[in-house]
């Protein structure tokens, strides 16, 4: 026993020993004075005045060689396949100024706010799914519950459609599930945003499996998202959406529609191609891209307002017959950004012709 606690003195003592070997060198990090005197550059503050500013740093400009344009581009370097332009193009559009939203979520400058929590001035009413004939409302007006800076899906009343119409865009929105859970599969928080005649579902699929392409945020009826990151019923949640519109030369449709997807921050579609829906928003005319057969004839009927395969599209917020009291999904913070994509002007090398 003596030999064991003689042992574990000495540890102890060495432990000790190291540590009051290490403070010195803490002292002088913290610029306070050593035992061999030396300071830091920092000096400590006084009692009840401020520290000392350190030796003032310089900082230089990089040597930088004459640039062409001073900087803006070029004119005589190669063409980009599949573009107009040159590489380091002089006469190239430079991308526009925006200033990000102050906080995540938050619109940026240059956004359509649809919905800011005060009023449905910027939408319209659609009977869609849900809509009982003997309480909707007349064509036109808006009657989604509006409260605490937030709208309610009110049961009977159908859809919500944006007035205005857009071709490619990135769209925010925010969304929270009934807190209590109701119902399963299909049947628990159920509503949708159409886009061109296409549903992206909106679903509580917290510990409520349903199928594979009527979870949150799948292309309903086609793709399946990625994973399923929903949050708890009842806890306000993202849904982000970068869309690029079908491309039609007449009534031919010669590319489809591209969306990509983030749901509460997670991917659940990347640049995933969307099919065109028989009887939705003119989209099933044409042919689809590089001939073939048409569009399925067992797609599901309209569920906005008919327009050209080529017009501009509303966005639309959709009621659904599960919406009862109590079962009804909430939306704020909705804005959207128009964009400008550029498309290839010819097959690029390495892909098919």
């Amino acid at each position: 026993m003596r030999a064991s606690t003689a042992v574990c003195l000495t540890g102890v003592t060495a432990l000790i020993v190291s540590f009051v070997s290490f403070a010195p060198a803490v002292k002088a990090a913290r610029g306070q004075s050593s035992p061999s005197g030396q300071t830091s550059s920092q000096q400590p503050a006084p009692p009840g005045g401020e520290r000392k500013p350190g030796p003032a740093i310089t900082f230089q400009v990089p040597p930088t060689p004459e640039l062409p344009n001073n900087g803006l581009g070029e004119s005589d370097q190669p063409q980009i396949p599949g573009q107009p332009w040159r590489v380091r193009d002089v006469n190239r559009p430079r991308p526009a100024d925006v200033t990000p939203g102050k906080h995540f979520g938050d619109a940026p400058s240059d956004a359509l706010v649809l919905f800011d929590g005060t009023d449905l001035s910027r939408w319209t009413m659609s009977a869609g799914r849900g809509a009982s004939p003997a309480t909707t409302p007349a064509a036109g007006t808006p009657t989604w519950k509006v409260e605490n800076g937030y709208m309610e899906v009110t049961p009977g009343m159908g859809s919500l459609v944006s007035k205005e119409r857009f071709r490619d865009f990135q769209l925010h929105l925010e969304f929270a599930e009934p807190p209590v859970p109701l119902g399963a599969s299909q049947y628990r928080g159920n509503s949708g945003v159409i886009i061109g005649g296409r549903e992206l579902q909106i679903l509580d699929n917290y510990k409520n499996p349903t199928y594979a392409d009527g979870y949150v945020a799948a292309v309903y009826g086609m793709w399946p998202p990625l994973s399923n990151p929903s949050r708890p019923p009842g806890e306000w949640q993202t849904l982000d959406i970068a869309y690029m519109a079908p491309r039609y030369e007449g009534d031919r449709l010669v590319r489809n529609a591209v969306i990509t997807v983030f749901l509460n921050g997670v991917m659940v579609h990347d640049n995933r191609e969307i099919q065109p829906s028989a009887g939705r928003g003119g989209a099933a005319r044409g042919v689809p891209p590089g001939g073939g057969a048409g569009p399925p004839q067992a797609a599901q009927a309209a569920r906005t307002p008919a327009s050209a395969p080529a017009a501009d599209q509303p966005i639309s917020l959709m009621g659904h017959p599960s919406a009862i009291p109590g079962n009804a999904v909430r939306y704020r913070n909705i804005w959207v950004r128009r964009v400008e994509i550029e498309m290839p002007t010819e097959t690029s090398p390495g892909r098919g012709q």
